[in-house]
């Protein structure tokens, strides 16, 4: 089991559900919840916000949940269509030079995206 798969099972354990009651609430199969807790299939991004409206999570919990899901993620697919010509350089640049930054240019990058989610009333991360 992943750590995605502990933490789902311990949060419908704090809340008596079963696999089924959660996978009821993700709009999912049983086996496809069961795959991902198992790593055979990889966590719809979507599962974070769900579980977190769905589930009374303390903080500690929401942080355990982000972080096990973006370790489980492998891949992403990311629809750069409709953005303008410098955004889509920018978000194709910025890809390619992730595995390349410094942990202190990444936390610096996290702060900034985080002083921007919460100019604009999200909450990603």
């Amino acid at each position: 089991m992943t750590n995605l798969g502990k933490v789902l099972r311990k949060i419908r354990s704090d809340n008596g559900e079963t696999l089924k009651d959660m996978a009821a609430k993700l709009n999912v199969s049983i086996t496809y919840l069961s795959y991902v807790e198992t790593g055979e299939r990889q966590c719809p991004l979507k599962w974070e916000s769900i579980i977190v409206s769905e589930y009374i999570l303390c903080e500690k919990q929401v942080e355990e949940l982000k972080q096990s899901i973006a370790e489980s993620i492998n891949k992403i697919k990311i629809n750069i269509d409709e953005l303008c010509e410098n955004k889509k350089s920018l978000t194709v640049d910025f890809l390619r030079k992730i595995p390349m930054l410094s942990c202190k240019k990444i936390t610096q990058i996290e702060a900034l995206l985080k002083e921007e989610n919460q100019s604009v009333g999200t909450n990603y991360g």
